[in-house]
């Protein structure tokens, strides 16, 4: 008996509305729960075989992965845009000057 074998099945999903929330999330290989109505979609290829193109109209997405394997893509910038941001500069205090009298005041005159 031979082992099992694994195959890829992509599928494109169309989401509309909160879907820009989980798309920096999402990458290649992780995992996600798809909730909707699916549609096969018949076509030829370049090559003349028959091909099958699965479209999923989404209701609901949820991320399935760990908060550790679960982190938001950054976006590729060139490195000369990679700069980091300036520390911010505050006003340096002047020291305030002494009470006159040596601030006592339990010396009071009254």
């Amino acid at each position: 008996m031979s082992p099992p074998t694994q195959r890829t099945v992509w599928l494109s999903v169309y989401w509309y509305g909160e879907g820009g929330n989980t798309y920096p999330y999402l990458k290649r290989g992780a995992k996600v729960f798809v909730r909707g109505s699916m549609r096969n979609n018949l076509y030829t290829d370049r090559t003349g075989q028959t091909r099958v193109d699965i479209n999923v109209n989404a209701r609901e997405v949820y991320l399935c992965g760990s908060a550790t394997t679960v982190q938001p893509q950054q976006q590729a910038q060139p490195a000369a845009q990679q700069q980091a941001a300036p520390a911010p500069t505050y006003p340096q205090q002047q020291p305030q000057p002494a009470p006159i009298g040596g601030g006592d005041d339990d010396g009071l005159p009254f």
